[in-house]
């Protein structure tokens, strides 16, 4: 047998643990999956940040040479980097900054800090942790096939509950994030020309920001409560704009753009930039200036 592929298990025990896919062949074996990740400030391939509430750490995506994800964190500074779960992607803090929760393939996992421990929770996407930690929201289709739905479920386990809005058939309904307030979730709905779709945990309030002709996806709601980042594409490049919960004032604040997280403190939000071919993380302040690379130019 010429070839060989091998999975190697999944290690859980700490944070330093790596599984790797590797092809054994008559001359040697070549691995992929978490490969040598370069020091900052050359490091590209990073994207879909978010910052610890601390604001001390970030946890991110890196796209090795194959494409695969894998799920890091560093400081802010961009040292300290250390890889949490090859095949994750997807990380959300908890409020106190002791889990992170995330995706490995259509699961949704939490990683305890700093042990590493994963925990599975649930099957679905875009998974983030209520301003309380008490409750996740994230988005799947199961148990019914067709578009996917809103669900909450505890941190910690347990049974997921849909968010009771009419249907089938449904909105499409992906990436959640909360209100600060816990009461309300923000979406991308999906059907049609994508919008921000709001709704009470409930079911009820509902309300849809939405322009013609442009979608507006990855909606995040800002610590203060006062305005949205969404990504608006169609036309033009991707670009991060902000607006009122209620559809008004939608200023822009970054071209080239995707993923805004925001900071602890609402002052500005971590993006990714796609500049050429390179993915790197930047930084943005709410009136659109201070554009900086987070770790150096890519």
């Amino acid at each position: 047998m010429n070839r060989l592929v091998v999975l190697l298990a999944r290690q859980r025990s700490t944070l330093t643990a790596v599984a790797t896919l590797c092809t054994v062949a008559s001359f040697g074996i070549a691995c992929r999956g978490a490969e040598p990740i370069p020091s900052p400030p050359a490091v590209t391939g990073d994207l879909n940040a978010s910052v610890s509430p601390d604001g001390a750490w970030v946890v991110f995506d890196h796209l090795d040479s194959t494409g695969l994800p894998s799920l890091y964190r560093a400081r802010l500074d961009g040292t300290e980097r250390q890889l949490l779960l090859v095949g994750g992607f997807g990380g959300d803090w908890s409020p106190d900054g002791s889990k992170l929760a995330a995706n490995e393939g259509g699961s949704i996992v939490t990683i305890a800090l700093p042990t590493g421990d994963v925990s599975d929770i649930a099957e679905g996407y875009g998974p983030t942790f209520s301003p309380d930690g008490a409750t996740l929201a994230f988005s799947s289709a199961a148990p019914f096939s067709g578009p996917p739905d809103l669900w909450t479920v505890p941190a910690a386990g347990g049974t997921a509950t849909r968010v009771p809005l009419p249907g089938p058939p449904r909105d499409e309904l992906r990436e959640p994030d909360w209100a600060p307030d816990g009461a309300r979730l923000v979406a991308t709905r999906a059907a049609g020309t994508f919008a921000l779709f709001l709704t009470r945990l409930d079911g009820t309030d509902t309300s849809v920001i939405m322009i013609p002709d442009r979608d507006l996806t990855h909606p995040a709601w800002s610590p203060l409560g006062n305005r949205l980042a969404y990504v608006r594409s169609g036309g033009t490049a991707n670009e991060i704009w902000l607006v009122n919960p209620d559809g008004s004032a939608h200023k822009r604040i970054a071209a080239d753009g995707s993923y805004p997280q925001w900071f602890q403190d609402g002052s500005r939000l971590v993006i990714t930039r796609l500049l050429g071919t390179q993915q790197s993380l930047w930084t943005v302040d709410t009136l659109g200036q201070n554009l900086t690379s987070l770790w150096g130019s890519p």
